[in-house]
C-alpha cells in the first residue's frame, strides 16, 4: 500500500532523510541540554518532537530573544547571521514536497543548522 511505497520508495526513504533528521535532532538535544530553543522555518520537519520540545510556527521574536540556541531550516534569517553555527545537517527536503510532489519542480533540500547565541 501507500505506507510500503512511503518507506521504500519516496524521495525521503531514498535520501534517508528522516535518517538525517533524527542524527541533527539527537546531536542538537545533546548540545543544548536544558536550555531554551527557539525554532524558525522548520515548518513540518518533526526536529522539535525529536528533540523532546514542542514549537508552534516559527519563533516569535521574543522567543528568539529568551533563546540561547535555534534551530532552522534553510537559509539564516539576517537577524540570525552573528549566530554561530554549532551544528550542521546534510540538506533534506522540506517535508511538504515530500507529501505532495510538483512535477517538473527541483527538489528544494536544504540543511537544518543549529545556532548558538554569541557570547557577550
Amino acid at each position: 500500500g501507500i505506507g510500503l511505497r512511503e518507506a521504500t520508495s519516496s524521495r525521503a526513504a531514498r535520501f534517508g532523510d528522516g535518517d538525517i533528521i533524527t542524527a541533527f535532532a539527537r546531536d542538537a538535544a545533546r548540545r543544548v541540554a536544558h536550555d531554551p530553543v527557539a525554532f524558525v522555518n522548520v515548518n513540518d520537519i518533526p526536529v522539535a518532537p525529536l528533540m523532546r520540545r514542542h514549537h508552534a510556527g516559527d519563533a516569535t521574536p521574543e522567543q528568539i530573544a529568551d533563546a540561547a540556541w535555534v534551530v532552522v531550516y534553510a537559509d539564516v534569517p539576517e537577524s540570525l547571521a552573528a549566530w554561530p553555527a554549532e551544528l550542521e545537517s546534510e540538506p533534506v527536503l522540506f517535508s511538504v514536497e515530500i507529501l505532495q510532489p510538483r512535477p517538473n519542480v527541483p527538489e528544494n533540500r536544504h540543511p537544518l543548522r543549529l545556532l548558538r547565541r554569541p557570547a557577550g
